[in-house]
């Protein structure tokens, strides 16, 4: 199988998993976060926002736990819109936070 045909599949499992609405939501995440910033989900408080990697700016959204878990689980590791887990600023946020980077930002 081509790796494009496996991110596809991936995003076509998806789909039928959690619908077609819930996975074009949850790859907006990685294409509306602004250069320079981080996604940041706060499981606690059940929010998910934007973090400046450069000051503490903030940029709040409307995107929910699930769909970080859609955006970061469920599309393929080479989908354009893939959330990367960050290991390191989740273990600095003394893991109150679980941090994502979006692919080329």
């Amino acid at each position: 199988m081509e790796p494009s045909q496996t991110v596809e599949r991936h995003e076509e499992l998806a789909i039928l998993n959690r619908g077609q609405e819930k996975v074009e939501n949850a790859k907006r995440i990685a294409k509306e976060c602004p250069v320079g910033f981080l996604i940041v989900q706060d499981t606690e408080a059940q929010r998910v926002f934007y973090k400046d990697t450069n000051s503490t700016r903030e940029i709040s959204t409307n995107f929910t736990d699930d769909d970080i878990h859609i955006a970061s689980r469920l599309l393929s590791m080479s989908h354009p819109d893939h959330l990367d887990w960050d290991r390191v600023n989740t273990t600095a946020a003394g893991q109150r936070y679980e941090v994502y980077t979006a692919r080329g930002k």
